[in-house]
């Protein structure tokens, strides 16, 4: 009873915090449509795809391995050393990915004599920031830190609002490398704190090892994976960045911000679930039953809010977004419900299961977008993310059948 009451406390603690950043994301976001131009605010939300583009590709999948080692230790002192090994790792991938993209623009610029986009050029100068932020945050989820687990997601997105607020109240036009600094700033003190709070040591030759050996074998499956459906994910977008110009990807952009909330409502119980789900040797009916007649409860309040109060706030030039959500939601949704089965899967370790679900999404999406982003553009790359979500949603599923035989036979 105690431990049911613990995960109802947990669920309702993270996904409070998801609402109240959705909600601060849209602050944001309808704030930085009236404090900044159209192409403004398309650059700044392709430098923020295009970081967590290169942060994705440049991580290799260490902050996988990471969480699942942290969800495993007891002790301060193990903590601390694997917490110095995992900063330092990142630290160190996030400078191999700065010279990296560096050489890609040399090799480029001579090759076409054109310079590769400014919005990625400035991203990949911050990757360290987002990926030590994808580690921070499976560390957390991996101790079943829930209340910091969400101070982390919540904490960034205020401070971004108050700055942004600052600036409307003052009625002055945003530019573009003050809102850069501010994302990045508003990010950057958040994960300092718990990078540092169980202490830094640098004799760490041993684990450092046993993390390598641990990621080949987990981790490294999944970032495979996450190439083929994550990264192309947010590859395509910026595709479609270039096609349609900065302009309609504001609108886009805009678009998914409003949507992507929906992911958080079915995910928050996988983070929630992560720890327990360890030791668990098959699903639980009811959470799952539970856990989509929340979301689909949500889904029907949330496009009841999206056509009929959020686009009383956002600039009359931005309306066109609301279409786009109006889809959109629904591949969050769907995308939502798979991040809940990719949970228990990863808490098992089963890295090679969501390697293939991945690889499989992630194919469907790039083979679909070939064929639709060339005629439709934006609308083409919509049609493609909602089938590529369908086919996530069954690949977890059958994942998690073939995970439970697994468990059985062991």
């Amino acid at each position: 009873m105690k431990l049911v009451n613990k995960t109802s406390k947990q669920y309702t603690i993270v996904l409070g915090a998801n609402i109240l950043s959705m909600g601060l994301g849209f602050f944001i976001n309808i704030i930085g449509t009236n404090i900044m131009l159209t192409t403004s605010y398309g650059f700044y939300k392709a430098f923020i795809s295009s970081l967590l583009m290169i942060a994705s590709f440049s991580i290799f999948g260490f902050h996988y391995t990471l969480g699942r080692q942290f969800a495993m230790l007891d002790t301060h002192e193990e903590k601390k050393r694997l917490n110095s090994t995992g900063a330092m790792v990142i630290i160190g991938l996030s400078l191999v990915a700065i010279f990296i993209v560096l050489l890609m623009s040399k090799i480029y610029y001579m090759a076409t004599g054109n310079n590769l986009p400014n919005h990625f050029m400035v991203a990949s100068l911050f990757t360290g920031v987002i990926m030590l932020q994808y580690y921070i945050q499976q560390k957390l989820q991996g101790e079943n830190r829930i209340v910091s687990f969400s101070l982390m997601t919540v904490l960034p997105q205020l401070f971004i609002t108050m700055f942004f607020l600052f600036i409307l109240m003052k009625k002055q036009l945003l530019e573009i490398n003050l809102a850069v600094a501010v994302f990045i700033l508003s990010n950057l003190v958040v994960l300092i704190y718990f990078l540092i709070e169980q202490g830094i040591t640098f004799n760490i030759k041993r684990e450092f090892k046993k993390l390598v050996q641990a990621n080949s074998k987990f981790g490294l499956q999944l970032y495979f994976g996450s190439l083929f459906s994550v990264t192309t994910a947010q590859f395509l977008g910026l595709l479609v960045a270039e096609l349609s110009g900065l302009e309609e990807y504001a609108f886009y952009s805009l678009g998914v911000s409003c949507a992507a909330p929906m992911t958080l409502v079915a995910s928050s119980m996988g983070t929630v679930q992560f720890k327990k789900n360890v030791s668990a040797d098959h699903i639980n009916k009811r959470e799952l039953l539970v856990t989509i007649v929340i979301t689909g409860a949500v889904l029907f309040i949330y496009y009841i809010f999206l056509n009929n109060i959020l686009n009383i706030f956002i600039s009359e030039k931005y309306v066109k977004a609301i279409s786009y959500a109006n889809i959109l939601i629904f591949y969050y949704t769907l995308m939502g419900i798979g991040d809940y089965f990719n949970r228990l899967i990863s808490s098992k370790g089963n890295g090679k299961l969501l390697r293939n679900g991945a690889m499989i999404t992630g194919v469907t999406l790039i083979v679909f977008s070939s064929i639709l982003i060339p005629m439709y553009e934006v609308n083409g790359l919509i049609f493609a993310q909602i089938v590529s979500a369908i086919v996530y949603v069954i690949t977890m599923y059958y994942s998690i059948l073939s995970t439970e035989k697994i468990t059985k036979e062991r």
